[in-house]
């Protein structure tokens, strides 16, 4: 508390004594301000700014340190900068991953346990891995399976112009591929190679939404179309006039909209929300404790094919040296996102003719209000503008982001000329090559209304994106939400291989050379959710006619149990169920349409509660005790040979001593015991 000082008039009042008594108390007041002072910042006087003059060669040697040298320093002299300076001596590396992302992790992560003597280096230009599109604000975060994503079921219409049904193709196929990236996850956990599932992995409803007459004809029609296939038995509808249903499944989607409005859901319980770039950083933290290289500030600038067949892939840096690098690969995997285009291109493989990009990115709209978010820890998906291009389609989702839960709106599109969102805007321009002007500029003129739907959200203020959040939650209040950069996709451009003419394919494509010795990831979406698939894709495009492919067919179908070379994935009924009930459990997420399960597991989670506490417990014990057996040296036959051997010895000559011992005592103790 502060000290009271009494005013001057007060003070004269006062005996010699207490004025003493006084003064001194103020004194050590004083003393003890400008202690704290002195403290809190430093003066001249302070001992740490006291220095002799600077006299040394360096800041850190008093003389210069002697030349050394060695044979990969740059070398000095007129041409040293120049064309004609000898390049550097290439390393040699069996795999060369470009691109620290998803894609690039899970493809090192599998390579590197099927061949572990394998040297594997991947190369990434930013400061950490999974930031670019992988990072979970430059993506939606969802497990993409095809429960509520309207455009993967197309309309197929009657004569007379009225919806017949919808396609379920795509959507089969998509669902089948997350499936793979479940297992796969559930191995890499169940092995100590990924942290707590928790870091990365959410159970969330996924509900697609129709709003007005022709959406919700749309989503009933889908329903009808999806509900008999096995895939999606699981799903659930609340029709129109459900209400209390639809308050229970998503409540701020109905709060404060129009009762007469039609609104219709479908829900699936297996829903997940996944944060790609968490799931990145530990599937390379897992790639490194394998062996395998991550190179940090490390842009690949050039790719060229060897008379060998091997791949030269040169890097540049910004080290102390001359920051160009060279590495020798057998096989070269190209996972950089936008950039794999000008990879590829640079690669100069015939595959890649005609390909070019369109770079699409945006913004999310983000409420982080705990009161808000509570209310929807739900994703929904609903349709698009008549005629929208799929990537148009709006989203309010969950989202659990470092452990921070909040709610992403949109995404609301924009128009960019980088094919990375830390890119440069000149990528277009170096994309653009004489054999893929005339599919670009065919495949824009088929798509204009995608150019519109961009020019639109560009210009579209503020006013008018909050109308666009309250189309699927009336009550928002603009004070919440806050605008946010997105990633960039970019979308891929070709030649239809039936009619020759440019085309817009939205999608993801894996393209390879004929020898199978390059690989790169072309597209977007579904993208990260079948980052599995298109990694075993990769394995069997490049691999299949190779020897150690066949050693490594049980160890993929021991990663993935659903695995089959060709098909990819052999599915019933009864192995669907095994699959979700395994996975569900070891990646702690729950399948349960009402949520009293997630509750019950909440409770035996929470250490707060006595039952918690000791069901955790027991649960963290048993995990750890698996990890640790999991990451110690098991002996080979042979060492384990030794060790039974060299037990059996010891035991062995420790009985021969103790009978030694005991035939020795027995004769002593029975004179011992007769003397006495």
């Amino acid at each position: 508390m502060a000290e009271y000082v009494l005013p001057i008039e007060q003070v004269a009042l006062l005996q010699p004594d207490e004025q003493e008594v006084r003064k001194a108390r103020e004194l050590e007041l004083e003393s003890r301000i400008s202690k704290l002072e002195m403290r809190l910042q430093a003066s001249l006087e302070d001992s740490i700014n006291h220095r002799e003059p600077f006299r040394g060669d360096s800041m850190r040697n008093g003389k210069a340190p002697a030349a050394k040298s060695m044979v990969s320093d740059q070398k000095s002299g007129c041409f040293s900068f120049s064309c004609c300076a000898p390049g550097p001596t290439p390393k040699e590396v069996d795999v060369v991953c470009i691109g620290a992302g998803i894609m690039s992790a899970t493809v090192g992560l599998m390579l590197q346990e099927l061949e572990p003597s394998w040297k594997i280096t991947m190369c990434e230009r930013l400061h950490a891995a999974g930031e670019e599109s992988s990072n979970a604000f430059n993506n939606a975060g969802t497990g993409h399976a095809g429960f509520m994503e309207p455009n993967y079921t197309k309309e197929v219409y009657n004569a007379d112009k009225t919806l017949k049904t919808v396609t379920t193709e795509k959507v089969e196929s998509v669902c089948t591929q997350f499936l793979s990236s479940r297992q796969y996850w559930q191995y890499l956990v169940t092995k100590g190679h990924l942290p707590e599932p928790d870091a990365f992995i959410h159970q969330t409803n996924h509900i697609a939404l129709g709003i007005g007459a022709d959406q919700v004809e749309f989503i009933t029609k889908r329903y009808e179309a999806m509900k008999v296939l096995p895939l999606f038995s699981a799903m659930e509808i609340a029709l129109p006039e459900e209400r209390a249903k639809h308050a229970e499944w998503a409540p701020l989607i109905v709060a404060g909209r129009d009762p007469k409005e039609p609104i219709c859901m479908t829900r699936v319980p297996m829903g997940t929300d996944v944060d790609y770039g968490a799931l990145t950083k530990g599937k390379i933290n897992a790639f490194m404790k394998l062996g395998g290289d991550l190179r940090l500030f490390t842009e690949v600038t050039d790719l060229r094919k060897m008379y060998d067949g091997k791949w030269l892939v040169t890097t540049k840096n910004t080290s102390t040296g001359r920051g160009i690098q060279a590495l020798r690969a057998k096989f070269v995997f190209v996972g950089a996102g936008g950039w794999a285009l000008i990879m590829l291109q640079k690669a100069g493989i015939p595959q890649v003719r005609g390909y070019m990009a369109l770079p699409v990115t945006g913004d999310w709209a983000v409420c982080q209000n705990p009161e808000v978010v509570k209310k929807h820890k739900v994703k929904v998906y609903a349709p698009g503008a008549p005629g929208a291009p799929p990537m148009s389609m709006p989203h309010l989702d969950y989202r659990t982001i470092g452990g921070k839960e909040m709610l992403l709106f949109g995404p609301f599109g924009s128009i960019t000329f980088k094919f990375l969102r830390y890119g440069s805007i000149f990528d277009s321009l170096k994309a653009l090559k004489p054999h893929n002007i005339i599919p670009t500029v065919d495949a824009l003129s088929k798509n204009l209304s995608l150019v519109v739907m961009l020019l639109k959200d560009v210009f579209k203020s503020g006013t008018g994106k909050l109308h666009d959040i309250r189309h699927y939650y009336p009550e928002a209040d603009p004070e919440d939400w806050t605008l946010i950069p997105a990633g960039v996709r970019a979308q891929i451009i070709k030649r239809d291989p039936k009619s020759g003419r440019g085309m817009l394919q939205f999608g993801t494509e894996v393209v390879s050379n004929d020898e199978g010795t390059i690989c790169g990831l072309l597209g977007a979406s579904p993208g990260a959710s079948t980052c599995v698939t298109i990694a075993l894709d990769t394995i069997e495009k490049c691999f299949k006619d190779k020897p150690e492919f066949a050693r490594w067919v049980p160890k993929i179908q021991a990663m993935i149990p659903s695995y089959a070379p060709d098909v990819h994935s052999v599915l019933t009924p009864e192995s669907l169920k095994k699959i979700y009930d395994e996975t569900g459990s070891v990646l702690k997420v729950v399948s349960s349409s009402s949520g009293t399960r997630k509750e019950a597991q909440d409770h035996g989670r929470d250490k707060s509660n006595p039952v918690g506490y000791v069901v955790q417990g027991a649960y963290e014990f048993g995990m750890d005790s698996r990890r640790l057996v999991q990451r110690c040296t098991k002996p080979d036959a042979k060492e384990f040979k030794k060790i039974a051997v060299a037990c059996a010895m010891g035991f062995c000559i420790m009985g021969f001593i103790g009978y030694i011992v005991k035939l020795v005592f027995i004769p002593i103790n029975n004179i011992i015991v007769g003397g006495s």
